[in-house]
């Protein structure tokens, strides 16, 4: 097999986490795994540092390599993950040159706050972004929700898709709740416009009034602007830190306003740690927070909405946490089944693959 994304260091982000999970599962499953990224940390073919384009980028060798590389190593399926566009469309497109199958997990669409990358990311798909999704024999998504939501998705009839949720760090299960003072939690990027901080930062201020000790913590890269009252916690090293951290707030809160967010992986980690969440019914998000049960939606950009739903979190602190089974969130968010969805896709268009000979954990 040959897998295949953009980038390839696991601390670029969720997505790269994904494929290093998966493929180091495949790899102990007993699948020969070669790996190609645009970032030089591959094992297949070493191509070109790219020319960047917005989060993307490709380089104008990369295509004659990677035919190279795939007539000469033929491999039985590529396994791709698409998270911003370059080298994935390009491998795709020489993949269907050579007949050779392909299993896709396709993270986002490409889009953005500011209306530059949301124009660029229409060109994209009618141009180049259709035609990858093509190429794909089976199609990976996180869940139907996203599916759905998602306009270029939704409007492709003939795809087969199959779902797969990212799994949860064993270390983030193992968080252990701590008493004292209440906070919410957020988790990502303050600086990100669409991650949605500033709707989260006045909400938060307009219920100091009625929970004065309420605090407010961020974990992430230390932002630019300056949030009075706010903790910020950089970047952890440490997994079972941040666990501590989630079992331990009030709720988890991941106010999202783009329609790219294709899971909410911070809510998914949060609940595995016994947190209650609320998060934008925008994306995927949806798929995830069960209104009343674990948590509440609310609508994307309404700070009103937002500061209610907070409110009936902190209300029903104990029976939301009851509520929350642990253990089934755990399996439901592991990274061995995660792994089994996506070998089910791999074998679904990859015949030549034999299942009998993969070990099962």
């Amino acid at each position: 097999m040959l897998a295949v994304s953009q980038y390839g260091n696991v601390r670029t982000g969720g997505a790269e986490r994904y494929f290093h999970e998966t493929v180091t599962r495949m790899c102990l499953r007993g699948l020969q795994v070669e790996t190609l990224h645009g970032d030089e940390t591959g094992s297949a073919a070493r191509l070109h540092r790219p020319w960047k384009v917005f989060s993307g980028g490709f380089h104008p060798s990369w295509r004659a390599h990677i035919l190279q590389h795939l007539r000469e190593y033929r491999p039985d399926i590529i396994y791709a993950h698409f998270t911003v566009p370059g080298l994935v469309d390009i491998t795709l497109r020489c993949a269907r040159a050579l007949q050779i199958p392909v299993c896709l997990v396709y993270h986002s669409d490409v889009t953005g706050a500011d209306w530059p990358r949301r124009l660029v990311g229409t060109a994209y798909h009618r141009t180049l972004g259709r035609g990858t999704l093509r190429c794909a024999g089976s199609i990976v998504v996180a869940s139907d929700a996203y599916r759905q939501t998602s306009p270029w998705l939704s409007s492709l009839e003939e795809a087969v898709f199959h779902y797969a949720p990212p799994g949860v760090d064993d270390a983030i299960a193992g968080g252990v709740r701590s008493e004292g003072k209440p906070y919410l939690l957020f988790v990502g990027k303050v600086d990100v416009e669409s991650k949605g901080f500033g709707l989260l930062y006045e909400a938060w201020s307009r219920l100091r009034s009625k929970y004065p000790d309420l605090g407010l913590t961020a974990v992430g890269p230390i932002p630019r602007r300056h949030f009075p009252g706010v903790s910020h916690i950089d970047y952890l090293h440490q997994r079972r830190r941040l666990g501590d951290l989630y079992a331990s707030a009030v709720a988890t809160v991941l106010p999202s306003t783009s329609t790219a967010e294709s899971f909410g992986m911070v809510l998914a980690e949060a609940l595995v740690a016994g947190c209650p969440v609320v998060g934008s019914a925008v994306g995927g998000i949806g798929a995830i927070v069960s209104p009343g049960v674990n948590g509440f939606l609310f609508r994307p950009g309404d700070i009103a909405a937002l500061t209610s739903a907070l409110d009936a979190i902190l209300q029903h602190q104990d029976l939301l946490r009851l509520s929350i089974g642990r253990e089934r969130y755990r399996d439901r968010f592991s990274w061995e089944r995660t792994t089994d969805e996506i070998l089910a896709a791999i074998f679904a268009v990859a015949p030549k693959l034999n299942a009998d000979k993969i070990r099962h954990p």
